[in-house]
């Protein structure tokens, strides 16, 4: 039985509504599109309830609060699906209340929503405040007691929020967005083009996340400084050719903190986002020996195999929430077409291990690097497709497709 609440709120929503938007969402439920598929597993969100139950990995719910599927290549498609489940979301997620609500899934989704509105799908005016509301509702919770990756998503999503609404307050929201993006970019990219968590993972990330705002620059011109756009491909170029570094002949990122496939795009993906906004980056063969010092990595190529060592610091002393116990070195023999995998542990931390039998180290780590691990080498499931969206955007395909917390 539907509580008086959610009736109250359907009703405020759909007394507005124009007959084509009530059209579309009665298709959304007559055809039954309410199932979804993250880390490999298939859920229903039948009802309210579903998108915070208690049951279910947090992970997987934050994935399903994302709506990355909005900005996959293939969306297109699913435009009658997309628009009834942003006005179901709204409905049924109250401001302020469930897991929806926390920074850093809205940080995601209101950049999704973003680019989704950009590509030609007009947001109404319930979308459109709701989204208003989402970004109001950030800007007071910005994730200063994590930083790294999640303070960088929750900038992100001030910068286009503030670039897409007109007004003094979405420009507030601008300012403070690029003024972080800066200083975040300074602590955050080190010397030598890495990100200082020493995830290729999250490092691809970020580096997709720098071209997002170059193509943001091409749809808004005139918004943002010569400074700021040549520090951004700048950045591009050295972050670029890290991620070249730790990237293995199959095309396809190191395994180290938290990395996995099919999460962030790939080399050749970010390659081309980058060639279409007019950033030539370094394509020049490597070196056999490349040694990244800033981010102890260390890279050695002899004729078709290659082993890329962890040699370093496990990432900043204040988050150590990527690093695990284990030291991975991954080498793969071009005729054979496979990777190795070599289990080195650490000295340094054979006394801690001793002690507490956990194949995490320290702090926050969430071992999906060693569930990844055991998923190959046979592949882990959920290939990612890219493509064009609009005037240039490029995007993961969204189906089993998971982010990290």
């Amino acid at each position: 039985m539907i509580s008086l609440e959610t009736f109250s709120r359907y009703w405020q929503t759909v007394r507005w509504l124009r007959p084509g938007q009530v059209y579309g969402r009665l298709w959304f439920r007559l055809h039954g599109r309410d199932s979804f598929t993250f880390l490999n597993v298939e859920r229903c969100i039948a009802a309210e309830w579903d998108w915070n139950r208690p049951d279910w990995p947090k992970l997987w719910l934050y994935n399903a609060h994302y709506f990355d599927d909005l900005a996959a290549a293939d969306g297109a498609a699913r435009t009658m699906w997309h628009r009834a489940l942003v006005a179901r979301w709204v409905v049924e997620n109250p401001p302020g209340r469930g897991i929806g609500w926390e920074p850093y899934p809205t940080s995601l989704r209101i950049v999704n929503w973003v680019k989704w509105a950009l590509t030609g799908n007009a947001l109404d005016d319930v979308a459109r405040q709701s989204l208003a509301v989402q970004t109001r509702f950030l800007r007071e919770r910005l994730e200063i007691h994590l930083l790294g990756n999640h303070l960088w998503a929750n900038a992100k999503a001030l910068v286009f929020a503030g670039t897409f609404f007109d007004g003094a307050e979405a420009e507030a929201w601008r300012v403070k967005g690029l003024a972080l993006l800066r200083r975040e970019l300074e602590e955050q990219i080190l010397p030598d083009g890495g990100h200082f968590e020493r995830s290729p993972m999250y490092h691809a990330i970020v580096l997709e996340n720098l071209l997002d705002l170059l193509q943001l620059l091409r749809v808004y011109p005139g918004l943002f400084t010569d400074e700021d756009v040549a520090a951004w491909r700048e950045i591009v170029l050295r972050m670029h050719r890290w991620l070249r570094v730790m990237t293995h002949p199959d095309g396809g990122i190191s395994f180290f903190n938290d990395a996995a496939f099919d999460i962030a795009p790939a080399l050749a993906a970010i390659t081309e986002y980058a060639a279409a906004l007019g950033v030539a980056c370094d394509l020049a063969p490597l070196a056999d020996l490349e040694a990244l010092a800033d981010s102890g990595y260390v890279r050695l190529q002899i004729g078709p195999a290659v082993m890329i060592a962890d040699v370093g610091e496990i990432g900043p002393d204040h988050l150590p929430g990527h690093a695990h116990e284990l030291r991975t070195v991954v080498a793969r023999a071009a005729g054979a077409g496979q990777r190795r995998y070599l289990h080195l542990r650490s000295h340094r931390r054979a006394a801690a291990a001793a002690g507490n039998r956990s194949p995490q180290h320290g702090r926050g780590g969430r071992g999906r690097l060693l569930r990844g691990l055991e998923q190959l080498p046979g592949g882990a499931p959920g290939a990612a497709a890219r493509g064009d969206l609009g005037p240039g955007w490029r995007c993961t395909l969204a189906v089993g497709r998971t982010r990290g917390l």
